[in-house]
């Protein structure tokens, strides 16, 4: 090779230039490359960004769903203890009518005056019922009650309430005792009844 002509000029310059242009051309396609890796960097930012916020969106969507549910959960059990309050309360108050019907019902077989004081005098304390709720020692209580307060019994009445004598047909005027216009209208009685 020490035998080869000197390169000449021009042709080093022509090969300078081309390997300049290549240069040039690398140098474009490497920031075309920059930027198209740029722009997928972005792209991938955007959407770590995106599914970072649809993550954080989903956690506060479960979160409040869970605190929902469990709002709804809380009131359930609390309408559920409300009802189960209220429904003992009114079976409470219904065996308290049954018993005090019992008691009433040996009050008056007892011979009671009145009923009412008998019941406000009860040591409730000592009635007994069985499963049924019927009241197993009701003459037992009057008995010792007669004894206790004798005045709050006696002979029980024969007269009966409830069928109160009927009344009397108001005895007839004589014609002497009538005004004209009572005559008059006592004349038209007799006539309608006679058709």
């Amino acid at each position: 090779m020490a035998d080869d002509p000197p390169p000449n000029i021009d042709t080093l310059t022509a090969q300078l230039a081309a390997a300049s242009a290549e240069l040039a051309n690398a140098k474009a396609r490497i920031s075309e490359l920059n930027n198209e890796a740029k722009g997928h960097r972005l792209n991938g930012d955007n959407h770590k960004r995106a599914a970072e916020e649809a993550a954080v969106a989903r956690d506060a969507a479960i979160a409040d769903k869970a605190a929902k549910l469990a709002e709804l959960e809380a009131a359930k059990a609390e309408a559920i203890k409300a009802a189960e309050t209220k429904a003992a309360e009114a079976l409470s108050k219904a065996e308290q009518r049954a018993i005090n019907a019992d008691l009433r019902i040996a009050a008056k077989d007892a011979g009671a005056h009145d009923a009412s004081d008998i019941l406000a005098l009860l040591d409730r304390s000592k009635v007994k019922t069985n499963d049924a709720g019927d009241v197993t020692n009701a003459a037992d209580l009057m008995a010792e009650l007669k004894k206790a307060k004798p005045h709050l019994f006696g002979a029980t009445s024969t007269s009966n309430p409830k069928d109160p004598p009927k009344p009397k047909d108001p005895a007839a005027k004589k014609v002497s005792e009538m005004t004209d216009a009572e005559y008059e209208a006592s004349k038209r009685n007799r006539a309608w009844r006679n058709n």
